[in-house]
């Protein structure tokens, strides 16, 4: 066991330098005075649709051939969220007011007008960055209140009462303030990025001096059935600041009310834990009560007697292989790869490992973690296949790779309408083969190591012995599934439903998410209440003379997928402004593959708790 344990840190250590370094949050740049800087631009993203589209599907002053090259490449977590960091011509001389500045004159043509139209109808937003910073606008509720929130709008609709049509106008002149610091040799450090939007039809004079004979009329684009080309000037100015504080992005969940949700989150956890515990410890002091009184000669009541006789009387069939017992080991296998790899991401973001806030380093820190963790899966595969007299290394690498197979599969398929749109999330075909590859060379020499380790310890001890003949199950025993099922995974559910919706905000309003280690903790409790929960399930079973606990104790938690699922749509309908159908098919897809994930990860935890009650019970009674 020593040499377990210290293999199992030197993993967990290694993971933890290999995915800190890969993931490590980026130093803030420093810049002399006078120095020229550009910022990068990002997808163009809407709150109304998932199809972010590229800065430069509009011909928005398009860099050469040669500069969009030079620039840097995402990781692949940026990549799956869409996030496409392209270089701008925007030019800043650091120190330097500039009033206007002309850029371009960019050519719309009727396509180009066309989608400009659809993407202001749809309230697409205009995504930048300077050194790490996201750029921000100001927009102002209904009592007056001002905010900061991510990018600009691309552009504004405005309803012309005169010729009764409703107008798109594009903003093509940016007025930005750049805030800055000064570090310990007098360079520039930036702390904050801000854009007002404007639309002006036509700029007589742009200097850096002077923003003049400014035409009154907004730069409006023609309607679709017009089908005109259009020119739009595009201009924009600099102002630099002297502000070592950041601009307070508004979140629709502030972090205060955030980190009072996860205390009272973790405070469910623990008090369903404890009381799931109280329940266990019940269960299995009356179950020791009453050996003791059997091998004590005390007298019990009928209705006792006949609970004890109950989970005894199945004593030779407790341990009989389940049916579909390959598909039962795939599925606990994958639900512990996706368990441990959940809980290493946030534990290395709770430490300072990963940094979450830059982009995409959350997800690609998961797929990394995941892609290692199929040693986990073959583990627990193997194990489980030895137990049932499967033992075959055909099966258990068939079995290993059966889940990230089919989770392939799904991403590829929903990548064909990213594709057909046009979007940035479509994921590149180079970008496939690289993940192939790591697949083929790196996570399935993982799980073949796994297996092999499984393989080489010895079988599962069993603490009964299977008889030849199978007993028959009483005919009420099939009524308590539904209700054991509805019951079991109701009991997660109501412990993970707080903190459920702030990972959906996270995920799909880019809400900034806080305190790891309170979410660290969380997961610990989660995972006790699971395997509480498990072992009450089981045991119900079991006392009421049906053998077939497998799937019952692996599916009474794995049903939790299905509440989650619903819930995500009612999160869809109320918090989120999703309505074209497109998005939405991609959204509901999205979400019951996640639930799916959660539903295994949870059935896995409960199914081995479950394993861990059986032999327990069925140890204590090879005297009888």
């Amino acid at each position: 066991m020593s040499t377990r344990a210290t293999l199992a840190f030197a993993l967990i250590a290694l993971l933890y330098v290999a995915v800190g370094t890969s993931a490590a949050s980026s130093i803030l740049g420093s810049h002399a005075e006078g120095s020229l800087i550009s910022p990068s631009a990002n997808a163009y993203r809407s709150r109304r649709t998932l199809m972010p589209f590229n800065y430069y599907m509009i011909p928005v002053c398009t860099p050469t051939t040669d500069q969009l090259k030079q620039h840097g490449k995402e990781d692949i977590g940026g990549i799956l969220t869409g996030n496409r960091l392209v270089p701008t011509l925007f030019e800043f001389t650091v120190g330097t007011d500039e009033k206007c500045k002309r850029l371009c004159s960019a050519r719309f043509t009727k396509n180009d007008v066309r989608r400009a139209n659809y993407m202001i109808y749809n309230k697409y937003d205009v995504r930048m960055f300077l050194d790490g910073n996201p750029l921000v606008s100001t927009f102002t509720e209904e009592g007056g209140s001002v905010f900061y929130r991510k990018g600009y709008s691309l552009g504004t609709r405005t309803v012309n009462l005169d010729a009764k049509k409703t107008e798109n106008h594009i903003y093509n002149h940016l007025d930005f303030t750049i805030r800055y610091t000064y570090d310990v040799d007098q360079s520039y450090v930036i702390t904050g990025f801000h854009v007002t939007p404007r639309s002006y039809a036509s700029v007589g004079i742009c200097s850096t001096s002077e923003l003049g004979d400014v035409a009154k009329n907004a730069m409006t684009l023609p309607t679709v059935a017009s089908s005109q080309d259009v020119s739009v000037p595009y201009t924009y100015s600099v102002t630099w600041e002297e502000n070592s504080s950041s601009y307070v992005i508004l979140h629709s969940v502030e972090e205060a009310v955030q980190k009072r949700g996860h205390k009272i989150a973790a405070m469910y956890g623990v008090l369903l834990t404890v009381l799931a515990g109280v329940v266990v410890a019940f269960v299995m002091l009356r179950t020791v009560r009453k050996d003791l009184a059997v091998y004590l000669d005390e007298e019990l009541n009928e209705i006792e007697l006949r609970e004890e006789s109950g989970w005894k009387l199945v004593r030779g069939d407790v341990f009989r292989p389940p049916p579909y017992a390959v598909v039962l080991s795939t599925f606990v296998g994958a639900g512990c790869q996706i368990a441990v790899t959940v809980f290493v991401t946030v534990l290395l973001c709770a430490t300072g490992g990963v940094n979450p806030t830059i982009r995409g380093h959350f997800l690609t820190t998961t797929i990394i973690v995941f892609l290692l963790m199929h040693i986990v899966a073959g583990f627990v595969t193997s194990r489980l296949l030895k137990l049932f007299g499967m033992d075959s290394w055909k099966t258990a690498m068939l079995c290993v790779a059966a889940f990230p197979l089919t989770l392939s599969a799904g991403v590829l398929t929903l990548n064909f309408m990213h594709w057909f749109m046009h979007s940035t999330a479509a994921i590149p075909l180079g970008t496939i083969v690289s993940v192939a590859l790591v697949w083929v060379l790196v996570s399935i020499p993982f799980g073949a190591a796994g297996v092999f380790i499984g393989y080489s310890l010895n079988t599962i001890a069993v603490t009964a012995k299977v008889s030849s003949i199978p007993r028959l199950i009483p005919a009420e025993a099939g009524s308590r599934t539904l209700f054991v099922v509805i019951v079991g995974s109701l009991v997660p559910f109501v412990a993970c439903c707080v903190e459920l919706s702030y990972v959906l905000n996270a995920f799909w309003r880019e809400e900034q998410m806080s305190m790891y280690g309170m979410l660290a903790f969380f997961l610990c409790t989660v995972v006790v209440l699971c395997v509480e929960v498990g072992i009450v399930v089981t045991y119900i079973t079991l006392r009421g003379e049906d053998y077939r606990w497998w799937w019952r104790s692996f599916g009474s938690l794995a049903a939790t997928g299905v509440y989650v699922f619903f819930y995500s749509i009612f999160f869809l309908k109320h918090s989120l402004q999703i309505r074209l159908v497109a998005s939405v098919i991609l959204f509901l897809a999205y979400m019951f593959g996640v639930s799916v994930m959660f539903g295994l990860a949870l059935g896995a935890i409960s199914f081995l708790g479950s394993l861990w009650l059986v032999q327990r019970m069925y140890d204590a009674i090879k005297a009888d």
